[in-house]
């Protein structure tokens, strides 16, 4: 069974703004959770129970992230939306199939997770600060 990498928290995934990313590097842990749940051979109900976990805070994440775009009149709101609904939706289809009969791979899923993070925090997110950056605002997350 190939090792799984965790993933470091690194600059590139900073907005530079202490809320969000104290948000963001709890993500990054419960993500290094599931790896570790992989690469320790855990069982697929110990994985599911992490990736519940990850999905109910990230719904807690996307709520204040979403009020905060809210309050900042972000012009692009509907569609960083939509990435959020997407995403849980995703994550949801997931776990439920975990406990199924034909559960996706562990390594699927976290492949998934990494990539999504990764994209989300370094383009969708990184879109809202420039824009609150560009309308000089001092609205705190």
């Amino acid at each position: 069974m190939r090792t799984i990498k965790e993933s470091d928290w690194r600059e590139l995934y900073s907005l530079h703004d202490s809320d969000i990313d104290h948000d963001h590097l709890k993500l990054f842990k419960i993500y290094n959770d599931l790896v570790g749940i992989i690469n320790n051979n855990g069982t697929r109900k110990e994985f599911a129970t992490v990736l519940i976990d990850m999905h109910a805070y990230s719904l807690s994440h996307f709520k204040r992230e979403e009020h905060y775009m809210t309050k900042l009149a972000y012009p692009k709101i509907k569609q960083h939306k939509a990435y959020h609904r997407v995403y849980l939706y995703k994550v949801s289809i997931y776990n439920s199939e975990l406990l199924s009969s034909k559960p996706p791979t562990k390594v699927e899923v976290v492949d998934f997770l990494r990539k999504w993070w990764k994209h989300h925090i370094a383009k969708n997110d990184l879109d809202y600060i420039n824009y609150k950056k560009s309308i000089n605002s001092d609205i705190n997350y």
